[in-house]
This record gives C-alpha cells, structure tokens and sequence, in this order.
C-alpha cells in the first residue's frame, strides 16, 4: 500500500468507462478541490445571498449613493463578481426619489454612454471621470470631483461596525438591514453631536 505509485502505473494501461477521472482519482485524492464555498449544485436560497467569487474570495458590494460622510440616500447590494453599472439605475432611481441633486459625482466605474444620458435627461450635471479605455476623454469637473471623498468616509465609517465588515449574515436580506441599521447609527450620532 505504500508504493501508491506502482498501483497507479498499473492502472495506467487499463480503459476503464470512466476514462482519465478515475485515473485522477488514483494519483491524488484531493486533486480538483477548490474552497468549501465551492458550489457543486444549487445551495438552499442561492440567488437571494448577494455573494459573488472575486480576488478576494466570495464578496458583497455595497452600493451606497451618498449626501454627506454621515448621510446615505440609497444603499443596494450586489455579488462582488459583478460590475458596478449594472446596479446603478437601481440605486440612482431609489436615490432621487429621496433627494433631488444637481449634479451625480462617480467614479470611473460608472463611466458608460448609458449612464451619462440617464443622468442628463434629467437634467443634472454629470461629474464622472473617462475610463482608460475611452479613446477621447470625456471633461468633468475636477473642483466637483474633489467631493467625492466623502463618500469614501462614509464607507470607511461602515467598516468601523465589524457585523458590516465581516459579513455575518448569511442572506441578502439580513445583510442589507444591518447596513440600514448601520447607516442610521450614524446619522442618529451626527444629530446627537450637532445638538
């Protein structure tokens, strides 16, 4: 039993009707394993988790539209696989139900054709910088753009709440109340100290 080799030689030569999978299986145990998170099938409430497999492993985007560093108008969640403009209708629309802004400030992932004519059909001023791969760069107000750091402070204020950086919650769902809840802490802290 302790020469594997000599036993997986052996096997080698001989058709099997599973072919080279059964081979596999003979010269490692393990070989093809990927992370426990892996799927193999339908998992109980799949779609409904928000989780998507990117560079860091399974993630969540939160999709935050943003009056202040402390105030959030909008907040949706997405799988972290994928792109970030295909959610913005979603939460620009819940986002000027709210408030009614002159003016969207982006960053370059929201960089598309589709999401500048939304924004000036209705008539607001469109602040998003060219991606790399526009062929000519588009202008956008660089003294405007400076603005969209407070955005960044809200987020890295969520992070400061560990149940939101760690993502205990294992439905969508819950998920995205614990941001709700989050997000109103720190607006009901924003009045406690302004009063």
């Amino acid at each position: 039993m302790g020469e594997g080799w000599l036993l997986a030689a052996a096997l080698a030569g001989v058709e099997s009707a599973r072919g080279a999978k059964s081979l596999r299986l003979v010269f490692g145990q393990h070989h093809g394993t990927g992370a426990s998170a892996r799927r193999r099938g339908t998992q109980k409430n799949g779609p409904a988790q928000a989780l998507g497999r990117s560079r860091g492993g399974l993630t969540t985007k939160i999709h935050l539209a943003a009056l202040s560093e402390n105030t959030a108008s909008a907040a949706q969640l997405s799988p972290g696989c994928e792109s970030d403009f295909e959610h913005f209708p979603a939460v620009y629309e819940q986002a000027c139900q709210q408030v009614d802004p002159k003016a969207i400030v982006t960053d370059k992932g929201f960089d598309s054709n589709a999401i500048r004519n939304q924004i000036r059909r209705d008539h607001r001023r469109v602040v998003i910088p060219s991606r790399s791969c526009r062929k000519v760069n588009l202008r956008y107000d660089k003294k405007l753009y400076r603005e969209r750091n407070r955005i960044e402070r809200l987020f890295n204020k969520l992070k400061h709440f560990r149940r939101i950086a760690t993502r205990y919650e294992k439905l969508a769902k819950t998920f995205l109340a614990c941001v709700h809840l989050a997000l109103s802490f720190l607006c009901l802290r924003l009045i406690a100290n302004t009063t």
